[in-house]
């Protein structure tokens, strides 16, 4: 079953890189594709920052997460669950409840922490 998804994990990233071959032989031929990338490459620059701040947040909340929560949080066991539970907890699906009852003490401030930084960080995208 890991074999399948990672092919087509593989296929995503194939057929994304063949959309943007696509989309950038079209430029060619509509005129009004190149005001969409000179867009895309006037953002480029800031986009980078952005996605550079965002990642370390990420991956630092991740480690942190794995590490502190791991063995008490069925979630958080694996690197790969403790990203997707990351992540919904980034959506606010995630059950704080379920959270606390692992670890009391340390829940709040890795919940107060990761919410002001990954919103403070959202909001100044936009």
């Amino acid at each position: 079953m890991k074999n399948m998804r990672t092919v087509q994990r593989f296929y995503v990233i194939v057929v994304l890189a063949n959309m943007m071959v696509i989309l950038r032989t079209a430029n060619k031929f509509f005129p009004s594709f190149s005001i969409l990338f000179q867009t895309f490459d006037r953002a480029m620059n800031e986009l980078n920052r952005y996605f550079a701040i965002f990642l370390i947040l990420i991956v630092g909340f991740w480690v942190m997460s794995f590490i502190g929560f791991g063995q008490r949080l069925k979630n958080f066991r694996t690197v790969e669950t403790s990203f997707i539970s990351l992540f919904t907890f980034a959506i606010g699906t995630f059950k704080f409840s379920v959270f606390e009852r692992a670890d009391g003490i340390v829940s709040y401030p890795f919940y107060a922490m990761f919410y002001f930084l990954y919103f403070l960080v959202m909001v100044n995208a936009f």
